[in-house]
């Protein structure tokens, strides 16, 4: 018996020898492919991002227009306010000079 295990020994080595390394390639293929899925999903996060971040410059854009707008909107309306008051203000002072005129006319 002694002698056949000392005549197998070296192929069982080999066989351990064989099955680690046929271990070890798979492990490093499965690390390889794990990166190569992380680097994927990481350029995708990144695209998502960069989708996301346009559509809000374009939403922060439109916002910006819009207050534009809206001031330019509430600068016209200043303005048309300060026209009304004036055109009022130069009616009242028609109407009391009217009212001199009218006050000054004989009766009849």
């Amino acid at each position: 018996m002694p002698d056949a295990a000392a005549a197998a020994g070296p192929a069982i080595s080999t066989l351990a020898q064989t099955v680690l390394g046929a271990l070890l390639i798979i492990t490093v293929l499965v690390a390889v492919a794990a990166i190569y899925v992380l680097v994927r999903v990481q350029n995708d996060r990144v695209k998502d991002h960069k989708e996301m971040s346009d559509k809000l410059e374009a939403s922060h854009s439109k916002m910006v227009e819009a207050f534009s707008a809206f001031r330019s909107t509430i600068v016209s309306l200043e303005e048309t306010e300060k026209s009304s008051r004036d055109v009022m203000q130069a009616m009242r002072d028609k109407l009391v000079e009217l009212s001199t005129v009218i006050s000054s006319c004989p009766r009849r």
